[in-house]
């Protein structure tokens, strides 16, 4: 009896733990995910600054400048396009990688883009004396690390029981969209009188600190749970290939679920998925 009850312990401790990291994932996914999605007001934020002011000939004709407006059209194409193919680079790893390395990579990569963005030199964005624009690296690390953190999100539906995955996965759906906020809210800020380096340096600290809690919150029965959902899904898999060969119409699990990933190219619904993520 006392054993039971014990066991009973350990698995509400469990499911506490559990949803613990979902909540702290999700609160990730709100605050850094998408930084890049807001950029109009991470722009209006920088051309306050005065970043780039330096390309207009005419200061008295600043909202009409092309060359400025240009600059920032490339800053931001650049931090998309890195974005982008890190999101698609770090899913195809995501099963190898786990969670703790997609928060460790999105952190620290997230913690150190805002923290240049804080401090690099408006009037001389030049790294050093190589040709390489500080604000440039800034937004691909920022983009990179935020791609990193929306892949871990997808992560955190399998901590939870079957009947509440699609509620937390449509949460961290909802979450990455409602990350383009968070440049707004910084920009409202900077309005309010805040400085730049203060603005950022208190968010790149915020999202160290996130990234470190979610990593030990991962360490141990989360893990181990999360290792244990894979080899099931992984079993049910191979089971319901074997059978879909006798009988397409009786699978246990959706077609592509679990299969090797050479067979997932393949397939029809990888290719629709492909052309929908290189169009959007």
């Amino acid at each position: 009896m006392e054993s039971k009850k014990s066991l009973d312990v350990h698995v509400q401790l469990g499911d506490i733990r559990s949803w613990l990291t979902v909540t702290l994932g999700l609160l990730n996914s709100l605050l850094f995910s998408g930084i890049l999605f807001g950029w109009a007001s991470l722009q209006a934020f920088l051309e306050d600054e005065g970043l780039y002011l330096d390309l207009c000939s005419d200061l008295s004709a600043i909202l009409s400048c092309d060359q400025r407006k240009d600059r920032m059209l490339y800053l931001y194409s650049r931090g998309q396009m890195f974005s982008i193919f890190a999101y698609a680079f770090l899913s195809f790893l995501m099963d190898r990688t786990g969670p703790i390395f997609l928060s460790v990579v999105g952190g620290l990569l997230e913690t150190l883009g805002l923290l240049l963005l804080a401090w690099a030199d408006i009037n001389s964005p030049e790294f050093g004396q190589m040709p390489f624009d500080i604000f440039d690296i800034a937004v691909v690390m920022t983009g990179v690390g935020a791609s990193a953190l929306m892949v871990h999100a997808l992560t955190l539906a399998f901590l939870v029981p079957t009947s509440r995955f699609a509620m937390v996965m449509t949460l961290a759906n909802c979450m990455v969209d409602g990350s383009a906020a968070m440049p707004a809210l910084l920009y409202q800020l900077y309005r309010l009188g805040m400085s730049r380096q203060g603005i950022f340096t208190v968010y790149a600290s915020l999202c160290f600190a996130l990234n470190v809690a979610i990593i030990f919150s991962w360490i141990g029965p989360n893990m181990q749970k999360l290792r244990l959902k894979n080899e099931e899904e992984s079993s049910q898999s191979s089971q319901s290939s074997q059978s879909s060969r006798q009988d397409e119409t009786n699978q246990s699990a959706p077609r592509l679920h679990g299969l090797p990933l050479t067979e997932q190219c393949r397939s029809f619904e990888f290719s629709f998925a492909f052309v929908m993520f290189v169009t959007q």
